[in-house]
């Protein structure tokens, strides 16, 4: 007790209500609140100083439940009720997204639907409600949640179990594979109500691995934990004395690890004591702590005014901070040891609104809730900065759909599409790239594909995740596999989910990289084999903190000391020194044989501004705005946004300007030279799969008041068709434009949504890339020099032309027509087309591609790296600091493979081949510890700039960008002190300190925090794996499966010699045979409910069509269930799904060629005729006939049911819209509410 006042509250009352309340009437600043009261007693007003004032209804009904919420800006929330049991139904949010509960019988939460889903996305069902039996869980009380995505039909399971008391005794997670979930047991001793075990996550096809817990003492308190492991078993024992508490930790290899921690009365932490090093903590009299003291004796001091609020910082290394607040307590400057100072200032909400300097800063302002921007309300929509312009766009759940910015002259547009779950699906960069994210069923992301932005290219998957699946031995191992079909396979260890090994493989099978990984028994990386190259094997020693002491490896022997403070001292070659007094943990030299001493000096707030020479120079926000080389005029400067991301680096020694746009988009600029676009590809958790470098790159044009108006008229055709798309507009959000939108805008929307450049011509690429692919294909040219398949194909292409052009020359030739060559004109000129159309890169024939066209990758095989381009062992002439030139990427696509911490140890090209530069070697970087390459063990071309775990190398100065500040490899340091303390771990207080002294086990992925090793995080992200499921399925189902597949590989109908004369395209009776899939799944319900799975599954192959299907006809399977000649809802949406399926898919040059290879696979050998080639011929033809039957199909079909569709609106319309009240005709604006 120091007499300190920690809390005054005063309240004013009008009667029994509360009608002010008063925080600190007597200081200089006293905050008051006031609330107002209906004549019921409810509170319908609350006027606070920190967001205004807001206002609250309630029912008509019983005067009870808030129904709608008023904030000061009018934005509107309401509520529904189920009066009978008091909860809530529906929430509508300010933008008019309605998230809808449904209940049980008793109460209990039985489904949540999602903003703008029509069903629901999650499901609640409980079993054996109040029934317990422990010893068999399947009669135990139990509740699963599934979530389901609607769009892909993907579910994820959870389930729990409980026990009498309400402990979960059990979890069950599904997983990838059906029928293996993941599982966590618990176990209690309930007499005296403690915990006994609990088991380490588990499948449920593994033996659980169980945790035992120990309470020896009199009192019942835990002293023992038992823990396996993959070494063995690790035991935690703990005494408690007073207030203080004692855990040793012994591994099973010996070693170690003694925790004490002390606290007071007040249950506040006094000290933190792990192997001898003490953290020690003094409180304030409001409970916040105002000093830390670390291991080596450094203080870091809070200081906080008579409010309680903290208005000044002062640590050893950044020195005083002060902060200043408004009158309703917030932060309203903050002004650093340098004397430079950030101001804000708020909205009515207390949203920031701008934030200015005393520096040369572009003052940063922030813009909400534009009345021009769709569902707005609430959210930030624009950024002013310094870097230029950033405005967002949202749909009505607040997923940012587009963001666009502003730098310079360039207006770089990013989109996201989102399924029903919130996950991105699509996202379309700047030039018109699409990249499509695919979800495994328990939700994880499990391959990525491709789509360019002229429409040569789609559909080709950049990168796929694999498992964990099992191995032989029972280890788990997760495969990603690069676009060019390099694969990398990572083994886990069973128990403790580390990387045990990561193989990498070319697509024919050769090993191009394999390394395996030895753990000591607390998890710390001791050694890192190389079977391919044994020389680069590295071997580690760690002290009792977990921080490497020594690594050898090709860079010899390295030794690391380290001071009490965590200050590393020796750094293999080099000895650190910290002479500043004002800077305890910033290194002001390094010393070394080789190079001497080197000094590095350091501002007011601990930002180095000298190294060895160079000039670094800081903003009023702490970002590193410009280096200056030793004794030289030119710079390199960066430009941040308001978020702090670079944005902007402009190299007046190199004269190149990179703009960085996002984490996965990029545009150089270099006199002379064509501009370089470079988007970047970022797999699970963030993996650095591949870039893609192009010199025609054309960015989307669209204006943001386009992108508006284009948002308008999607969310009316989505009323259109029946189903909301981005999201019903509010009567707020209403225009007449979008109105008008209606009628001409909606048709070309769908189509050419984000298509860079003129649509037909984008669709027209689609069609001829197949055949255009032939000039890129590598086996006829090979950096742009053609190769000796050219000579064929240019035989094969010229003999087509002559062909085409005969008639031509034969009009009015006397001696061609003497020369009677029109007998084999024909035949030849067909044969000469299809052998041309059938070699690979074309795509048409069987066995000639994948998707449509060629992917980018095939282009980037080598060509691009030409004589000039440095390489990584030789990257050039740095700074005086010891850095690299190098790290520009080039022209063409290459994939990146990263280490265990996801440092990039090799790229590769579209052939999966090593990239290789004008210097011997191929690609391979080798790193030090601590990140510095090893250059005389690093080779190819130096083309990119991610490489020490994922990070950028400037290529000036050879440091890292770690996001929030810079870091030198050579020192090991970051060049700035963390602005994050963390204040429990040991060296947390060491701000300089990089990953705790472990760089070999962990990275920093943001330069703030500590990750986990970076394929554990992939692990933990992955899809729980199974071991290969047996075939359980009997012969008679085989041949079942069989058949099925030989009647399915025929021709298409109704060009069928089975089905001559069914034509099911629009009513779907026939169906080449066969029934459809409803009347099929009403039996198959039946003869499951009668437990005969087997019948059912007879049923099923029995039942499929008797022939394969035209490419319109399977597009409308469910039409043919939905239609009829009605007006209803279902039937005209049945009708607009028909229309964009079957438009979609006939233009899918996938589904052509699959249609081409059932043609081709239906004919006999004994059509192979002149020259082997008579079945491409009479295939080719069958497949004319059938696409041109499908085309005129399509377009009958089409106008038929746009006609239906327009007829059975406008009658609907009529009937049910204008003659209905006044109320129920606003709801035509809000297709969910909308009952007709």
């Amino acid at each position: 007790m120091d007499g300190t006042w920690i809390e005054d509250v005063s309240f004013g009352y009008t009667g029994d209500n509360v009608t002010s309340k008063t925080i600190f009437p007597s200081s200089v600043s006293p905050i008051t609140t006031t609330f107002g009261y209906d004549t019921f007693g409810n509170v319908i007003s609350v006027n606070d100083p920190a967001s205004g004032a807001s206002t609250i209804t309630y029912d008509p009904v019983l005067n009870l439940f808030p129904v709608t919420k008023t904030n000061a800006l009018g934005h509107v929330t309401a509520t529904n009720y189920d009066f009978a049991t008091g909860l809530e139904t529906s929430v509508t949010d300010p933008n008019g997204a309605i998230t809808q509960t449904s209940y049980d019988p008793y109460g209990r939460k039985a489904s949540v639907t999602y903003p703008g889903e029509s069903s629901p996305n999650e499901t609640y069902t409980y079993v054996n409600t109040g029934e317990y039996d422990l010893a068999n869980l399947n009669n135990n009380e139990s509740v699963t949640k599934t979530i389901r995505d609607n769009a892909s039909g993907s579910v994820n399971t959870s389930k729990i179990f409980r026990d009498p008391f309400g402990n979960t005794i059990r979890t069950e997670t599904n997983t990838a594979l059906s029928g293996v979930n993941t599982i966590e047991d618990s176990y209690f001793d309930y007499p005296n109500g403690r915990l006994l075990q609990t088991t380490k996550a588990y499948l449920s096809v593994q033996t659980p691995q169980v945790v035992t817990y120990q309470y020896n003492d009199p009192d019942g308190v835990l002293t023992s934990i038992t823990e396996p492991s993959a070494s063995g078993v690790i035991q935690t024992n703990i005494t408690k004395t007073g207030f203080t508490e004692t855990k040793i930790t012994s591994y099973p290899d010996g070693q170690n690890v003694t925790y004490v921690e002390i606290k007071n009365e007040l249950g506040q932490v006094l000290s933190k004591t792990e192997n001898g090093r003490t953290i020690s903590y003094v409180y304030s009299p409001f409970g916040e702590v105002s000093s830390i003291t670390d291991a080596g004796g450094l203080t870091t001091t809070f200081t906080y005014n008579t409010l309680g609020r903290r208005v000044s910082t002062q640590d050893p290394n950044s020195g005083t901070i002060s902060f200043a607040y408004d009158t309703v307590g917030r932060i309203a400057s903050q002004t650093d040891a340098r004397g430079r100072t950030i101001q804000f200032t708020y909205d009515t909400l207390g949203r920031a609104l701008t934030q200015t300097t005393n520096g040369s800063e572009t003052p940063v302002q922030f813009t909400y809730d534009e009345p021009s921007v769709p569902f707005s309300r609430g959210r930030l929509t624009s950024v002013t900065d310094g870097s230029g312009i950033t405005k967002s766009f949202y749909n009505q759940r607040g997923e940012i759909i587009q963001k666009t910015k502003y730098v310079d002259d360039i207006t770089a547009i990013f989109k996201w599409d989102y399924d029903s779950l919130g996950r991105p699906i699509t996202e379309t960069l700047p030039d018109g790239t699409k990249l499509h994210n695919f979800y495994s069923p328990n939700g994880t992301l499990s391959s990525i594909t491709m789509d360019t932005a002229d429409g040569t290219s789609s559909g080709h998957t950049v990168v796929s995740y694999q498992g964990p699946y099992l191995d032989s031995n029972g280890v788990p191992n997760l495969k990603r596999t690069s676009g060019n079909g390099v694969t990398m396979e990572i083994g886990f260890e069973p128990l403790d989910k580390r990387p045990l090994r990561v193989v990498s493989k070319k697509q024919d099978g050769s090993v191009i990289a394999n390394t395996e990984l030895s753990y000591d028994a607390k998890g710390n990386i001791t050694r890192i084999e190389d079977k391919l190259n044994p020389a680069r094997t590295q071997n580690f020693t760690l002290d009792n903190l977990g921080r490497v002491t020594q690594g050898t490896g090709k860079y010899g022997t390295q030794n690391y000391s380290f001071s009490a403070n965590g200050n590393l001292i020796q750094k293999g070659a080099y000895t650190l020194g910290y002479t500043d007094g004002n800077h305890a943990n910033a290194v002001t030299t390094a010393t070394s044989a080789s190079t001497g001493t080197l000094n590095y000096g350091y501002d007011a707030s601990g930002n180095m501004i000298s190294r060895n020479g160079d000039v670094l120079r800081y903003d009023s926000y702490g970002k590193l705005v410009e280096i200056t080389p030793y004794a030289a005029s030119s710079s390199v400067r960066n430009t941040y946004d308001f978020a702090g991301n670079r944005v902007k680096s402009v190299s007046d020694i190199t004269l190149i300007s990179t703009y960085t746009l996002g984490e996965n988009y990029e545009i150089v600029r270099e006199p002379g030279k064509p501009e370089k676009h470079t988007l970047y590809v970022r797999g699970l958790h963030g993996d650095l799969v591949a870039q893609w470098t192009r010199e025609d790159a054309t960015l989307q044009i669209a204006a943001a008041n386009e992108v508006i108006s284009s948002e308008s008229s999607i969310s009316v055709f989505g009323w259109f068709v029946g189903r909301t798309i981005v999201g019903t507009p509010t009567e707020e959000d209403r225009s007449k434009r979008s109105r008008i939108s209606l009628f001409v805008g909606v048709p070309t929307n769908p189509f050419c949504k984000d298509v860079v450049g003129d649509c037909g011509t984008y669709y027209k690429n689609r069609l001829k890339a197949e055949f255009l692919g032939i000039f890129g294909y590598s086996k006829y040219f090979q950096g742009g020099v053609p190769t000796s398949f050219y000579n064929v194909f240019y035989y094969l292409l010229l003999l087509g032309i002559l062909y085409l052009s005969y008639p031509y020359f034969l009009k009015g030739n006397e001696l061609l027509q003497r020369l009677g060559w029109k007998g084999v004109g024909t035949p030849t000129l067909i044969l000469s087309l299809f052998v041309v159309t059938s070699l690979p890169g074309c795509g048409i024939l069987p066995g000639t591609g994948g998707k449509q066209g060629d992917p980018p990758w095939v282009l980037a095989l080598g060509a691009n790296v030409t004589p000039g381009v440095p390489s990584i062992q030789n990257p050039g002439v740095g700074m005086t600091g010891g850095g690299s030139v190098g790290g520009v990427p080039v022209t063409g696509m290459f994939f990146f493979h990263p280490d265990h911490l996801g440092s990039i140890t090799m790229i590769t090209d579209g052939a999966g081949n090593p990239a290789s530069g004008p210097e011997p070697g191929t690609s391979f970087v080798s790193y030090e510890p601590y990140g510095s390459i090893i250059r005389n063990d690093s080779y190819g071309p130096d083309i990119f700039r991610y490489k020490f775990t994922g990070q950028i190398e400037d290529k000036e100065t050879g440091l890292y960008y770690y996001k929030a500040r810079y870091y030198e490899p050579a020192l090991g340091r970051f060049l700035q002190a963390d602005s994050v303390i963390d204040s429990d771990a040991p060296n947390g207080q060491n701000r300089y300190m990089y990953v705790e002294g472990n760089p070999v086990n962990y990275r920093d992925p943001s330069g703030h925090s500590l990750d986990l090793m970076f394929y554990a995080a992939l692990y933990q992200y992955a899809q729980i794996p199974n071991s290969p499921q047996k075939d359980n399925s009997n012969l008679m189902l085989l041949v079942l499966h069989n058949q099925q597949i030989r009647n399915t590989s025929g021709p298409g109908c109704p060009v069928s010699a089975k089905n001559r004369q069914v034509f099911g395209n629009f009513q779907g009776n026939g169906r080449c045979g066969g029934s459809l899939p409803k009347d099929v799944e009403l039996m198959m319900d039946l003869l499951l409910f009668l437990n005969t799975p087997q019948y059912a599954l007879a049923y099923y192959f029995l039942m499929k069509p008797n022939s394969a299907l035209t490419i319109v006809d399977r597009s409308g399977i469910a039409h043919d269930e939905d239609h009829s000649w009605k007006s209803t809802p279902k039937v005209l949406h049945a009708n607009e799904e028909w229309i964009k399926k079957s438009w979609g898919n006939f233009y899918s040059i996938n589904e052509q060629r699959a249609a081409y290879k059932r043609e081709y696979d239906a004919l006999p050998k004994s059509y192979d005729r002149y020259g082997g080639t008579g079945k491409s011929i009479i295939a080719g033809v069958n497949y004319a006939a059938t696409t041109t039957f499908d085309y005129e199909a399509l377009t009958l079909g089409t106008t038929i049911f746009a006609v239906q569709n327009i007829v059975g609106y406008t009658s609907r319309f009529v009937n049910h819209a204008m003659f209905v009240p006044k109320g129920r005709y606003n709801n035509l604006w809000n297709p969910k509410k909308w009952r007709l």
